[in-house]
C-alpha cells in the first residue's frame, strides 16, 4: 500500500517482488546443496563421487548419466517448478485481497492439476505445467534430449503469468465473493451471555466474519466433486484394461489350442514314419508318451479358454458369480491346483497369503452376492518378494482395485491419505490458538480489557474449533459419500477389504481367520472399514487441534506452531515405527489410517495392541490432558501476575 502511493509502475513492483522470490528460492537450493554435501562428508565413509552413473530408463529405452548430470537437473526442475508456482501465485495475488484465499487457490488448483496430469498419460508432456511438478519421474524417465523442454516450457508459462499480473487490473475481491465489510450480528443487538459459552461463541462469531471456514469448505467440496469424476476416469480406464486383457488371453489361448489340435493330428504321420522305419523305441513314445502329452496338455488349454470365454459372457451378461467362478479359477491356478506332469510350478515373488487371500476373496464375494470391482485378479501384500521394485509396482498397479462408488471413494481416500488435506487445511482456518492473535488489532487486546478468564478464552477457542471441525471435517466425508451415491451409487457394504493379523495373534488360541506360510489374514467389510477410518480421522484431529493451542501457549508465531506440529508428527511417527511392543501408547502411531484399519501396522511390529478402539481411546485421552494442562498453565501464570503485582504495591 506504501508502495502505491509512490510514482512506482505497477508492472517494476511486480517484477521486484517475482525476483526476491527467486532469489530466496535459489539461496535455499544452494543451503540444501550445502547442506546435503556437509553432511555425508563430515560422517561418512567415503569421499563424494559425482561420476556414479544413474539409470534413466522409459519403457525399453535406457541411458545412464552420471550424479552430477542428475543433480543438476533436478535441481533445475526443483527451481522451475518453484518458480512456476510462485508465478501463479503472484497473479493470483494481484486479484485477491486475502492471502488465504490466494493459497488455497492454490493448492486447490495444483491438487487437481497434478492428480489430473497423473491419471492420464496425454497430459504428461512438457508443455503441462503440472507435470513439472513430477521432478523425479521427469529425471529418471526423460531418456533424449527432451529433457531441456521442460525448463524452456517452465519460463515460457512463468512469462505468461507474470504477463497476465501486470496487464489485468488490479483487484481486491476475496473468495467466493468475501468481502471485507462486515455486518453486524443480530443487526447490532447485544446478548448476555455468561462464562465460557461467551467465548466461544466470540470466537465463533469471530471465524464466521473472517469467512475462512465457509471459502475452505467450498475449496473441499469441489475438491470432492473434481475427485469423484477422476475417480470414474481411473476406474473406467482399469475396467478396460482388464477387458482388454482377457480379450488378448482368449486369442492368445485359442492360438494355443489349434497349434495343440494340430500337434495331436500330426501324431498320426509321426508314428506312421516310425513304423516305416522300424525303430521300436519311437513307436512306444509315439504310441504311449507323446499321444498321453499331447492329450493332458490340449485338455489343459481347453480348460483355461473355456474358464476365459465363460469370464467373458459373465461379464457381458453381468453374471457376477459366474464372473466370480472365472476370477477363482485363475487364482487356483496361480496356486498351481491345476498342474499336471508336463506342467512346472513355482511360487517365485508371490506370497501363500497373496494366493489364499486371492482365493478366500472371490469365496467371500460369491458369498455375499457384492457388485465386483473390475481389476486385477490378485491381492498385493506385504509378503510379495519380488525381484525389483519396476516388477512390484506393476503388479501393484496392475491389481490396484478403483471405484467411485461412494463407500469405495472413502476408502480411497483413507488408503491414499487424502484424509490430510481436510485436517490439514480446518487446523490452518482454526489458527494456531493464542498464536494465531497477531497482526494488526488482534481480538485478543479486546478480550484482555474485558472481565474475562484467560483460561476461559482458551476453552472457548479450543471447544470452538473442535465442535466447527469435526462438524466440517465429517460433513466433508458425508458430501463424497452423497456425491458418489448421487452420480454413481452407494457401493456394497460388504465388499472384503483385507485385514493382516499379527503373528501373536494367528499364533494365539481359538483364532479364527485364515492362515498361510507368512501370516494369518481375514477380511473386514467395506463399511465397517470406512466408519473406523472416519473414526479415526475425527481422533486425529482432536489431537492435533489440542497441540496446536498448547503450542499457542509458548510459541508467539503461528507459522512456527505450524512448522513445529509438523515436525513433532513426523518425528514422532518415525520414532513409533521403532517402539515395538509399546507402540500403541504413542499417538503418532495411528496417524497412517488406512494401515491402521487394516492391520498392517500391528502385523508388522508383531503387537496386537495397535488397534482402532486404542487408537481412539488414546487420541481422545492425551487432547484432554493437554487442554487440561493449557488451562492449569493460563490460571498458573495469572497467580503469578497477581503475586508479582500485589509485591509491587507493598514496595511502593
Amino acid at each position: 500500500m506504501t508502495l502505491k502511493t509512490q510514482p512506482i509502475a505497477k508492472w517494476k513492483r511486480i517484477v521486484a517482488k517475482y525476483t526476491g522470490v527467486l532469489i530466496v528460492l535459489f539461496i535455499f537450493l544452494l543451503m540444501v546443496f550445502c547442506v546435503g554435501l556437509l553432511v555425508p562428508y563430515l560422517f561418512g565413509e567415503q569421499a563424494w563421487n559425482f561420476t556414479y552413473p544413474q539409470l534413466i530408463q522409459s519403457g525399453e529405452s535406457f541411458t545412464f548419466i552420471s550424479t552430477t548430470a542428475y543433480l543438476v537437473r533436478i535441481f533445475m526442475l526443483f527451481f522451475c517448478a518453484g518458480a512456476l508456482v510462485f508465478s501463479f501465485i503472484m497473479l493470483l495475488s494481484t486479484q485477491f485481497i486475502s492471502s488465504f484465499a490466494v493459497l488455497v487457490l492454490t493448492g486447490f488448483v495444483g491438487a487437481v492439476g497434478y492428480s489430473a496430469t497423473l491419471l492420464n498419460e496425454g497430459l504428461q508432456t512438457f508443455w503441462n505445467p503440472f507435470h513439472l511438478l513430477s521432478m523425479t519421474t521427469v529425471v529418471y524417465e526423460t531418456v533424449d534430449g527432451s529433457f531441456w523442454l521442460y525448463p524452456i516450457a517452465a519460463v515460457c508459462w512463468c512469462l505468461l503469468l507474470l504477463t497476465v499480473a501486470i496487464v489485468l487490473p488490479e483487484g481486491e475481491r476475496g473468495l467466493f465473493g468475501a468481502t471485507d465489510m462486515k455486518k453486524p450480528f443480530g443487526d447490532g443487538n447485544t446478548r448476555h451471555i455468561r462464562g465460557i459459552w461467551n467465548s466461544a461463541l466470540f470466537e465463533w462469531r469471530k471465524l464466521e466474519r473472517q469467512g475462512l471456514l465457509r471459502q475452505s469448505i467450498i475449496v473441499l467440496g469441489l475438491f470432492a466433486v473434481i475427485g469423484y469424476f477422476l475417480l470414474g476416469q481411473v476406474s473406467q480406464k482399469k475396467e478396460a484394461e482388464y477387458v482388454e486383457g482377457l480379450d488378448e488371453s482368449i486369442a492368445m489361448y485359442r492360438s494355443i489350442v489349434q497349434h495343440s489340435e494340430e500337434g495331436l493330428a500330426s501324431l498320426d504321420e509321426d508314428r506312421k514314419a516310425a513304423e516305416e522305419s522300424g525303430d521300436e523305441g519311437w513307436i512306444r513314445y509315439y504310441n504311449d508318451v507323446a499321444q498321453h502329452q499331447r492329450q493332458t496338455m490340449l485338455a489343459y488349454f481347453e480348460d483355461i479358454l473355456s474358464n476365459y470365454e465363460m469370464g467373458k459372457r459373465a461379464y457381458e451378461e453381468g453374471d457376477w458369480q459366474s464372473f466370480y467362478q472365472y476370477q477363482l479359477f485363475n487364482n487356483r491356478q496361480s496356486s498351481g491346483e491345476f498342474t499336471n506332469e508336463y506342467m512346472f510350478w513355482e511360487i517365485g515373488g508371490r506370497s501363500y497369503v497373496m494366493l489364499e487371500a486371492s482365493k478366500a476373496e472371490k469365496e467371500w464375494l460369491m458369498k455375499h452376492n457384492v457388485r465386483p470391482i473390475i481389476s486385477g485378479d490378485e491381492i498385493p501384500t506385504i509378503y510379495e518378494s519380488w525381484g525389483d521394485k519396476e516388477t512390484k509396482n506393476w503388479h501393484v498397479e496392475k491389481n490396484r482395485k478403483v471405484d467411485n462408488s461412494g463407500l469405495f471413494s472413502l476408502y480411497l481416500y483413507f488408503d491414499n491419505y487424502v484424509y490430510f488435506i481436510p485436517i490439514l487445511l480446518l487446523l490452518v482456518v482454526f489458527g494456531a490458538g493464542f498464536a494465531g492473535e497477531t497482526g494488526k488489532r488482534p481480538t485478543i487486546q479486546t478480550l484482555q480489557t474485558q472481565p474475562v478468564a484467560m483460561s476461559s478464552i482458551f476453552w472457548g477457542k479450543v471447544t470452538t474449533a473442535i465442535i466447527v471441525g469435526i462438524s466440517g471435517l465429517v460433513g466433508i466425508f458425508a458430501f463424497v459419500l452423497l456425491v458418489s451415491t448421487l452420480f454413481n451409487r452407494f457401493g456394497g457394504w460388504y465388499y472384503p477389504i483385507f485385514h493382516y493379523n499379527s503373528k501373536k495373534v494367528v499364533e494365539a488360541d481359538g483364532y479364527t481367520g485364515m492362515r498361510a506360510l507368512e501370516g494369518g489374514f481375514d477380511f473386514i467389510p467395506l463399511g465397517e472399514y470406512v466408519l473406523s477410518g472416519i473414526a479415526l480421522s475425527v481422533c486425529i484431529f482432536l489431537f492435533l487441534i489440542a497441540m496446536v493451542h498448547v503450542l499457542g501457549l509458548f510459541i508467539p508465531h503461528a507459522f512456527v506452531v505450524y512448522s513445529s506440529l509438523l515436525l513433532i508428527g513426523g518425528v514422532g511417527y518415525f520414532v513409533s515405527g521403532k517402539l515395538g511392543d509399546f507402540a500403541q501408547y504413542s499417538p503418532f502411531t495411528y496417524l497412517d489410517i488406512g494401515r491402521i484399519v487394516n492391520g498392517e501396522v500391528a502385523a508388522v511390529l508383531n503387537n496386537p495392541s495397535v488397534t482402532v478402539l486404542s487408537g481412539c481411546l488414546l487420541l481422545v485421552g492425551i487432547p484432554v490432558l493437554l487442554v487440561g494442562y493449557g488451562m492449569l498453565h493460563l490460571r498458573s501464570r495469572l497467580k503469578v501476575k497477581e503475586v508479582s503485582a500485589g509485591r509491587l504495591v507493598m514496595e511502593e
